[in-house]
């Protein structure tokens, strides 16, 4: 066994080992019966890929997205109560971009605009 192979072994092993989860026994909470509340905030960067209806193909990076940012939020809120549990993870982002160049159009330089919007 290659150096390489044993390192992609052990890395796969202890990724499963400790993806494993121990049972806990709950304890009834010494506000039972009560509404317990949370939320937080969080970021969450990617990019965006892949190819148009036309066949041409879409990269955009995330320095491009933050870069023409409007709005973002991303964040979670739960109840809980007793045995019950409500959440919602909420995400909004608002990217704008525009571009103006010049399109062959039947044979003929055409100056266009595009704009981009993302909601």
């Amino acid at each position: 066994m290659t150096n390489d192979l044993r390192r992609t072994a052990l890395g796969v092993i202890l990724t499963f080992g400790l993806a494993v989860a121990q049972p806990v026994a709950a304890e009834p909470s010494p506000e039972a019966g009560r509404w317990e509340f949370a939320g937080e905030v969080y970021l969450w960067g990617a990019g965006i890929g892949g190819t148009s209806s036309t066949g041409d193909d879409v990269d955009i990076d995330f320095g491009d997205l933050i870069d023409n940012l409007d709005f973002a939020f991303m964040g979670k809120l739960a109840a809980r109560r007793d045995r019950w549990t409500v959440f919602a993870d909420l995400v909004y982002l608002d990217v704008e971009d525009g571009i103006n160049t010049t399109a062959n159009i039947v044979g003929r330089p055409a100056k266009t605009g595009i704009d981009l919007e993302l909601t």
